[in-house]
């Protein structure tokens, strides 16, 4: 096989499995009333399920990415696949609530590691001066994940019950293990970073910068983005098929988000940090004052969905620039942020919910959002005189 050809390959496998930890972690949101229902527990006691995932991923991501840090990358993500596939058996088979926690939790931890690891593992997996779109193809798959996994876990769980769908993600976890063992050579720790790294990626301006950019984002992001479900049909009064379809449409927007992102990096990159922002700000804003008519929704959620995650590819790919000597310590601090921004948005959205309604969670989300835009321009000001090569 070309050589080239091979590394799309195994960059498009790694791209899948982000698409398998994506499904594996939204999967409790679509089949939260059969879990309750089968184990005997409310659903607020189920949503658990889905909090302590989120918080076991932002606490963990370092702390098991700087006790890796020396192991060989092709090893350490067999074992991860492998422990997520066991953790997802356990989860299938569990027979009572305290059980299927604890399998999440361990599956949340294989998530902490496999996001601080892969990005990177994907960029040296691409060709030579192809890492923008190599990030863009596995950033591709989660979001994937994000749009297509709730309604096929959803269909799953209501033909085969909810047992069924952790074994089936479970099975196809092996298939993804055997194609990693057969496709993707060794990979020694290279430039991963270890404790010694944090004093040094700590003083380094430009990460904080990108850093702060990204929780303020995130966060503004994910106050409108918990909710917006119950905005479509609470506030523009859509019926159950319609919201899918804008959720759908957001969804695979998101990946067109991420070609943009690419393509933005690597021809203007001072341009690629903020635009994207720009564009989500005023989104979200919108979010109050369109009608709720169809044609302006689908609209809304394709540039909702792909300045969002040109943005955050643009973050990542700074990361992993700036952070090049030590890149799965700077990502893993990256992805506990990133979950910091996911909880605190969608805790954000429901103290507005709950205090000033529905119509509000967008210009909620969009101050965040602003905040995150106030301070790229004043970083952009400050480090214009750099240039970050490699994007």
């Amino acid at each position: 096989m070309n050589e080239n050809l091979a590394s799309w390959a195994r960059v498009v496998c790694f791209s899948f499995t982000g698409f398998v930890f994506m499904t594996t972690e939204i999967t409790p949101m679509a089949i939260l009333p059969e879990i309750a229902a089968g184990l005997g527990r409310s659903a607020s006691e189920a949503g658990l399920l889905v909090t302590g995932y989120a918080w076991v991923v932002t606490i963990m991501s370092l702390p098991l990415t700087i006790l890796t840090a020396r192991q060989n990358r092709r090893m350490l993500i067999l074992v991860i696949m492998a422990m997520f596939g066991a953790s997802h058996v356990y989860a299938g088979l569990a027979p009572n609530f305290a059980s299927l926690m604890a399998a999440r939790v361990l599956v949340a931890l294989t998530h902490a590691l496999f996001w601080s690891i892969a990005p990177a593992m994907a960029i040296r997996l691409a060709p030579e001066g192809e890492r923008p779109k190599a990030l863009a193809l596995m950033s591709s798959g989660s979001l994937l994940g994000t749009a297509l996994g709730i309604p096929v876990a959803t269909m799953l769980g209501h033909v085969l019950g909810w047992r069924s769908v952790f074994l089936v993600i479970a099975a196809v976890s092996i298939l993804v293990l055997l194609v990693i063992m057969f496709s993707v050579p060794s990979m020694p720790n290279l430039n991963s970073g270890s404790l010694d790294s944090l004093p040094f990626l700590m003083r380094r301006g430009r990460l904080l910068f990108t850093y702060a950019l990204a929780v303020f984002a995130v966060t503004g992001h994910y106050a409108a983005m918990t909710y917006f479900s119950t905005f479509l049909g609470g506030v523009w009064k859509f019926g159950d098929r319609l919201v899918e379809v804008s959720l759908v449409v957001l969804g695979l927007s998101s990946i067109a988000g991420n070609f943009i992102g690419s393509a933005l990096a690597r021809r203007a990159p001072g341009a690629a940090v903020i635009a994207p922002m720009l564009v989500l700000l005023l989104t979200l804003c919108a979010m109050k004052f369109l009608s709720g008519g169809l044609a302006g929704a689908l609209l809304l959620c394709m540039v909702w969905g792909a300045s969002f995650t040109a943005a955050t590819l643009v973050f990542q790919m700074r990361v992993l620039t700036i952070a090049s000597d030590a890149t799965d310590v700077a990502q893993a601090i990256y992805s506990g942020l990133f979950n910091i921004g996911i909880g605190g948005g969608a805790m954000i959205g429901g103290r507005v919910l709950e205090h000033w309604g529905l119509p509000l969670i967008g210009p909620a989300g969009a101050l965040f959002v602003a905040v995150s835009a106030l301070i790229c321009a004043a970083g952009l000001w400050h480090y214009r005189a750099e240039s970050l090569p490699g994007i």
